[in-house]
């Protein structure tokens, strides 16, 4: 069988991962949710951050050997720590899947998703897509909203479960009107 030379396989290479290969465009957006324009981009982001976060471990005080001394990486390349994070959010498949497809320890798959996690928010942060989460007051969310141009705004008011607390007065103060539990209704 013969390999045929197309943009997507020439795609399919560029994006070759070691454990997973993209074979296009398609593939790309349908296993990690973005499609190739913002995945170059967030790339280009990802890998910065990575690079300074190589050069703050390998010039760390007190280092005895030299950066890259033991054990081999699982995830080597940036290419491969974004499809990784992306494809974590995308899907959110259990940390034994996500070890068997990887071939990474359970222990292993969680550091990874918490290590490339900051290193992904860091990336999205330098390129300014990520949400606010909190405004200091009413007028600095007015000008925020008519700076940019916003249409619209999600809130999210999602009750989540808390400690009873023991004092009759703080329990009101957290009491959400349910039977069975108390639950926040602080919103987040």
């Amino acid at each position: 069988m013969r390999f045929a030379w197309t943009v997507e396989n020439f795609l399919a290479m560029l994006i070759e991962n070691t454990h997973i290969r993209i074979t296009g465009k398609r593939a790309l957006k349908s296993y990690a949710g973005v499609d190739w324009e913002t995945y170059k981009k967030l790339l280009a982001e990802f890998q910065l951050i990575d690079d300074e976060r190589i050069e703050s471990l390998s010039n760390r005080a007190g280092r005895v050997r030299r950066f890259g001394g033991g054990g081999k990486q699982s995830l080597p390349k940036a290419e491969d720590k974004l499809l990784f994070i992306l494809h974590y959010y995308k899907a959110y498949p259990t940390m034994d899947v996500m070890a068997t497809k990887y071939n990474i320890s359970r222990a292993g798959v969680w550091n990874c998703v918490h290590g490339l996690s900051r290193q992904l928010h860091g990336a999205l942060h330098k390129l300014g897509v990520m949400p606010m989460r909190e405004m200091p007051d009413i007028e600095g969310f007015k000008a925020y909203l008519e700076t940019n141009k916003v249409h619209g705004i999600i809130i999210d008011a999602t009750e989540r479960t808390v400690e009873r607390p023991s004092k009759k007065a703080d329990n009101r103060a957290h009491y959400s009107g349910k039977k069975k539990s108390i639950r926040s209704r602080t919103r987040s």
